[in-house]
């Protein structure tokens, strides 16, 4: 879906409840890959001020050790960068 509407204003809610989500598992880990990329992606938008809010909770608390890549491509079907052509696998 992300990947398809990613000009849609609705990007950056989507973003933010797939953090939440990863937060209510108790893992920040990946909750921060959501979180940050709305703060930095969508700077402006509302939900910006939440996962900033929600990013420094995460923070605070630590992080639970689990697979990035493995999580983030169950939401993303985009190649992770260190698989993309040109980069070293």
């Amino acid at each position: 879906m992300l990947k398809e509407y990613k000009g849609s204003d609705k990007v950056p809610d989507a973003l933010l409840k797939i953090g939440m989500s990863f937060q209510a598992q108790g893992d920040c880990q990946n909750a921060l890959l959501f979180f940050d990329e709305v703060g930095q992606a969508h700077k402006t938008a509302p939900a910006a001020k939440v996962a900033h809010d929600r990013a420094a909770e995460c923070r605070r608390k630590g992080t639970k050790t689990q697979s990035r890549s493995r999580s983030r491509a169950a939401v993303d079907p985009r190649p992770s960068p260190s698989a993309r052509p040109g980069r070293g696998a």
